[in-house]
């Protein structure tokens, strides 16, 4: 039996949608998990209950040795102090990035770009620079060495070759004359020229689902890529570990920039294969 739907709406209310890990606004990835878990004899009432985000929900259930795991008792009291922080307005409602996932953001839509045969009209050092600017939100920071330029934004950092006495690398020049950005004394700033051409890169970029999945018979994972998002729920899965397929399974879903071939198989070489239909 899945829980109440009233129960689930009351966590999610309290929570306003932020992550008890991560404390991160998630609005289409909070999942509501059970604390102590239904088949160790977990209920659904609130007690029991934690609002997490896709990516920490995985965390929650990884079983380290050398490591801390997370207790009931610890997680209790994140989500605890989630509620109490949302409650007194210290938690924005607003929509947050990791650097993690603006690099992997940057680097999907170049690989998009490139599969397409699409000319970005920049160089590649140049549009990973635009694209970090946009998605960090801040300054382009460069500081300027003797053979090369170091250049900082957010939470990333670049290397550039300084072949010159100039005062800003050459991709950065490259920015300038094409609108996309300002510059000042030791940085650069993104124009809204440059933001509108980011969301055209983004416009152009492919998606599709990975998903995750935990047999809670034999604990085996494994990761499906799927053009429809709507696939492979816990109760249409087989586990090729232990055979069961009786519905124990828990699917984490995220949605990824790029093309499924990019994932599957990427560089690898086919492994085995099976008897196939003549």
């Amino acid at each position: 039996m899945s829980i109440p739907e009233k129960t689930v709406v009351s966590v999610l209310v309290k929570c306003a949608r932020h992550c008890s890990i991560c404390r991160r606004f998630s609005p289409l990835q909070i999942q509501v998990h059970h604390i102590i878990e239904q088949c160790d004899g977990g209920t659904h009432d609130e007690d029991n209950l934690l609002p997490v985000c896709i990516g920490c929900h995985s965390f929650v259930h990884s079983k380290m040795q050398m490591t801390k795991n997370f207790t009931a008792k610890e997680l209790k009291g994140h989500r605890d102090e989630v509620y109490e922080m949302v409650a007194k307005g210290k938690l924005p409602a607003q929509a947050q990035v990791t650097g993690g996932e603006m690099q992997a953001l940057s680097a999907t839509i170049l690989q998009t770009l490139k599969n397409q045969n699409e000319d970005t009209k920049l160089s590649e050092h140049a549009a990973e620079l635009l694209l970090a600017a946009a998605c960090e939100e801040d300054k382009l920071k460069v500081q300027r060495f003797e053979t090369a330029f170091h250049i900082s934004v957010g939470g990333q950092n670049f290397t550039l070759n300084a072949d010159d006495e100039a005062q800003f690398p050459k991709e950065i020049l490259e920015l300038v004359s094409k609108g996309y950005v300002r510059i000042g004394s030791d940085y650069a700033e993104i124009s809204e020229s440059g933001v509108s051409h980011v969301q055209d890169l983004v416009k152009t970029t492919a998606k599709f689902i990975e998903k995750k999945v935990k047999c809670l018979k034999c604990s085996l994972h494994f990761t499906i890529h799927s053009w429809d998002p709507g696939s492979h729920r816990a109760k249409d899965l087989h586990c090729p570990e232990c055979g069961q397929s009786e519905g124990a399974f828990i699917v984490w879903a995220q949605q990824r920039f790029g093309f499924i071939f990019q994932q599957v198989p990427g560089n690898a070489s086919p492994w085995d294969m099976g008897a196939l239909a003549k």
